[in-house]
């Protein structure tokens, strides 16, 4: 009889007071991507993410990069991964890149089907200009 007292003492302001609350997560979503567009065009650059292939240097190491982006470009065209490898000087290093995901998780997709070729490639982030990433 005790348990009925106090499971009724308990349970009744749930029921009489007990509020249910939606969230609309795709509308805040929305709203926080546009933010982030916002912020982006008035900045400049946008933050991507990028996959570090290798990092040459040396004499020839820029026709080397070159060398590693077309069989790069041909593993990714026939495992039909839309992403494309390019080369960067820094000096001193020439790096094969491939990228610009907008999202670290699709970065890390991609980077699980080219590791096994290339096991030293990594994620990383980088920093682009504006016009190549947001649509008008």
């Amino acid at each position: 009889m005790k348990k009925a007292i106090i499971l009724w003492i308990c349970l009744v302001p749930v029921l009489l007071f007990g509020q249910s609350v939606q969230y609309d997560v795709e509308e805040s979503v929305s709203l926080t991507e546009q933010k982030y567009k916002e912020t982006c065009r008035r900045v400049g650059k946008v933050d991507v993410y990028v996959i570090q292939v290798v990092a040459l240097s040396g004499e020839e190491s820029g026709s080397k990069a070159q060398e590693v982006v077309k069989s790069l470009n041909a593993f990714l065209t026939s495992n039909d991964i839309h992403a494309e490898a390019y080369t960067v000087f820094s000096e001193p290093n020439h790096k094969v890149k491939i990228g610009n995901f907008t999202t670290r998780h699709a970065a890390y997709g991609v980077l699980m089907k080219v590791i096994g070729n290339y096991p030293g490639a990594f994620v990383t982030r980088d920093s682009r200009k504006i016009t190549s990433f947001i649509e008008e």
